[in-house]
């Protein structure tokens, strides 16, 4: 955020569309196997998103939750559960699958209400 706001004129904007992990969010395995399959290892929440924005001078000005808006796989989570202990497992120069373990990862927790789909919008303040 710091360097996006380096490089914002006064009043600029800075879009963020991601994924973000939830407050509530308690499960282990699917953080872990989504962080790894795509090698998220800055997941962050959004209001810590929120913070560190603010923290580089930029004032969250818009925001919505796209979660609902999205299409998902509905996989029985038993299904799921086995594919990721499986995947977990994996070395990771087998990209290929690590991004599949990734992504169904992701998709399953943006179902269980671990991972949200944001829209932010950002502003850098004057001077």
């Amino acid at each position: 955020y710091a360097a996006a706001a380096a490089v914002l004129r006064p009043s600029g904007r800075l879009v963020i569309c991601d994924d973000f992990l939830c407050d509530n969010s308690a499960d282990q395995v699917l953080k872990q196997a989504f962080q790894r399959g795509w090698l998220a290892a800055g997941l962050v929440t959004a209001e810590q998103a929120i913070h560190h924005a603010q923290a580089a001078g930029l004032h969250l000005i818009e925001q919505h939750d796209l979660t609902p808006d999205l299409h998902l796989l509905h996989w029985p989570d038993v299904f799921v559960r086995a594919l990721l202990h499986v995947g977990l497992h994996l070395p990771l120069e087998w990209t290929l699958m690590q991004n599949f373990v990734g992504g169904l990862a992701l998709q399953h927790g943006l179902m269980q209400g671990v991972f949200a789909y944001r829209w932010m919008v950002f502003e850098r303040g004057e001077g």
